[in-house]
């Protein structure tokens, strides 16, 4: 247990490396700890038809549950390799009373997949709204999902109008962030629009920041956008 604004956080850690967070206030079990997921909740300010959403790197499924408790409308497949990931996410980050209290055994809104996120791309045949890559090998990106070949396969998986959306670490100061700056190279390779947020929270330490990248074909207004083409 640790504590994040005064308040108690269960810690998911996958090899000494923090995943997810979450509040254990009864009542509270939903809600977002880091700062970079409240981020992700552009997307519903961008897009007003969202109701397929996947999400690449699950770990203790505080996106999803947060999308799941807020959003009705909205299904969600999240693919983690890690086969023990949806069970520990049942056991130790309230998945389970997730289930049961948006009944999703029976409306299968929430569907979790054990599999590599570059493989479920190549093998599934479904479109998403948005899909979300929240990957990670320790502390780095998933190398695969930043390839060239896998950001084609997510704009093929994308409905018209689609959002991509990447979690990134970097330094704070963009012209170090080198794995940052390569990966915004291979989204602007395939998407027509590549945006770029900082986000800035007091769990990344005074020299680093998490970074999300949005890439899509569709012009969206984004507000407070980074500019990055100079360190390209």
């Amino acid at each position: 247990m640790e504590y994040v604004d005064g308040r108690q956080v269960r810690i998911y850690e996958n090899g000494g490396v923090m995943q997810s967070a979450q509040y254990i206030e009864k009542g509270h079990h939903f809600e977002l700890v880091f700062d970079y997921m409240k981020k992700f909740n552009i997307i519903f300010d961008l897009k007003k038809d969202i109701n397929d959403i996947l999400m690449i790197g699950g770990a203790g499924y505080s996106y999803p549950k947060y999308v799941i408790s807020h959003y009705p409308d909205v299904s969600m497949d999240v693919v983690d390799i890690d086969p023990s990931s949806y069970e520990n996410a049942k056991e130790f980050f309230y998945v389970d009373e997730l289930i049961y209290e948006y009944h999703l055994h029976e409306n299968h809104r929430l569907n979790p997949y054990t599999d590599d996120g570059k493989h479920f791309l190549e093998v599934t045949d479904k479109k998403y709204d948005v899909i979300i890559n929240d990957a990670f090998t320790g502390i780095d990106p998933a190398a695969d999902m930043l390839e060239r070949g896998t950001v084609k396969l997510i704009q093929d998986h994308l409905k018209e109008n689609g959002i991509y959306m990447a979690n990134l670490p970097g330094y704070n100061r963009l012209k170090k962030s080198v794995t940052l700056r390569n990966a915004i190279k291979q989204m602007k390779s395939v998407f027509k629009y590549v945006y770029l947020l900082r986000i800035e929270s007091k769990l990344t330490g005074s020299y680093m920041c998490n970074y999300v990248v949005i890439a899509t074909d569709h012009s969206y207004e984004i507000d407070d956008t980074i500019e990055y083409t100079e360190f390209l």
